[in-house]
């Protein structure tokens, strides 16, 4: 799959991509960072790192009386920040946005 991006440098971490490293794209803007940055970044804030662009809030998660959850936001937010955890984003609309 390839990936549209800002030149070839991640805007969070200003690190070169290297083929082997897995990136992310945000389909809203169609801006693409490291995967680790993308998801730190996300962790603090609702924009994109290039162009501010605000992207929709996280699904929230249910509490302990619906339907027995007991996950909090803020233990989700604590996997993203130790990496036990990806936010994961649709590619399809930035490929497609492209061609228009």
């Amino acid at each position: 799959m390839s990936y549209l991006h800002y030149g070839h440098r991640c805007a969070v971490c200003l690190g070169d991509y290297q083929p082997e490293e897995r990136l992310q794209q945000i389909p809203a803007c169609c801006h693409t960072y490291h995967m680790e940055c993308i998801d730190s970044w996300l962790a603090n804030h609702i924009t994109c790192p290039l162009c501010r662009l605000s992207l929709p809030p996280p699904p929230k998660v249910p509490s302990e009386s619906q339907d027995g959850y007991r996950e909090t936001v803020e233990e989700s937010r604590a996997a993203v920040n130790s990496g036990e955890a990806s936010v994961q984003l649709a590619l399809g609309s930035c490929e497609e946005s492209q061609h228009l």
